[in-house]
């Protein structure tokens, strides 16, 4: 849904499965992503860690974390990742648009 909402509104996108497909994907492309949209919840490597790790190679990098749980606990951690917004799930494809147009204004 979030790389058909994004293609459909004119935008390019990249799909990675998972934490690490996420950062050999990002590593790759790197210069030419201008926006990170994460899952918190994955297996092997989870959100947090991807968000971290991306953030240490480029910390202005524009990042939307999305989960379907959401914790006190959980949001703190976020918000020492840096992600710019977080969308609980489930959220609807005007969300989604809004969040990422948001963070280019």
């Amino acid at each position: 849904m979030v790389s058909f909402t994004l293609r459909a509104a004119g935008f390019d996108t990249i799909m990675a499965f998972g934490g690490p497909d996420g950062l050999k994907v990002w590593k790759f492309h790197k210069d030419s992503i201008g926006l990170v949209i994460v899952d918190i919840l994955m297996p092997l490597v989870d959100g947090y860690e991807v968000m971290r790790e991306i953030k240490k190679e480029d910390p202005g990098i524009k990042i939307v974390a999305m989960s379907g749980t959401e914790s006190g606990t959980e949001v703190l951690t976020r918000e020492r990742c840096g992600c710019g917004i977080f969308l609980a799930k489930p959220f609807a494809a005007e969300d989604l648009l809004s969040a990422v147009q948001s963070l280019f204004k």
